[in-house]
């Protein structure tokens, strides 16, 4: 994989999945505030990492959900280093029952994980994949705006004071025909 495939999983994903239109971003504030709260207990514990690795960890996030749908790992290694697999596994923390075990454990106890079906997977990361895709275009419009870290200065007012516990991941996801919302 070069780098032109490594950033144009974006522009894929968008297409299959969608984007989350500009002023909608309440709609789905149960799955964006687990993923940003992450994103900021992991940049409190890791100051000196910047926006750069947190835009690299948000597309191997990407990568890695994509390999789950289509049934084959992507091969991203050479993307990856520390730095920014600090974002990636923050990321996936909030939306992946394959990286989160209370995730995977309480879907599986409804009886509702069904992981080798490719349709279900795809309705089960839409959300996340437009979460993730959403937060990409802010941090590259707060580092426009407030230079190379101004994102991570968003969230900073938007959520340091309430973001208790930097070792516990928050995670969110629905569950069931009724779309019950899970979230911890």
């Amino acid at each position: 994989m070069n780098s032109y495939q490594f950033e144009r999983i974006v522009s894929h994903m968008a297409k299959k999945y969608g984007k989350i239109k500009k002023g909608d971003e309440n709609l789905y504030n149960f799955i964006l505030i687990p993923i940003e709260g992450n994103i900021w207990k992991r940049h409190r514990q890791h100051p000196q990492l910047s926006a750069v690795r947190l835009k690299e960890g948000l597309l191997l996030a990407l990568h890695t959900i994509n390999g789950y749908i289509i049934g084959q790992k992507a091969d991203t290694e050479a993307f990856e280093t520390e730095d920014n697999l600090i974002f990636r596994d923050a990321v996936l923390a909030a939306v992946d029952p394959f990286s989160n075990e209370e995730i995977y454990s309480l879907l599986t106890e409804k009886g509702e994980f069904h992981e080798n079906d490719k349709a279900y997977l795809e309705q089960f990361y839409q959300e996340p994949i437009m979460c993730i895709i959403r937060i990409l275009e802010s941090v590259d419009f707060w580092s426009k705006i407030n230079a190379g870290n101004g994102y991570f200065d968003s969230l900073e007012e938007y959520l340091g004071k309430d973001t208790e516990d930097d070792n516990k991941m928050n995670y969110a996801f629905k569950v069931g025909s009724t779309h019950e919302v899970i979230q911890r």
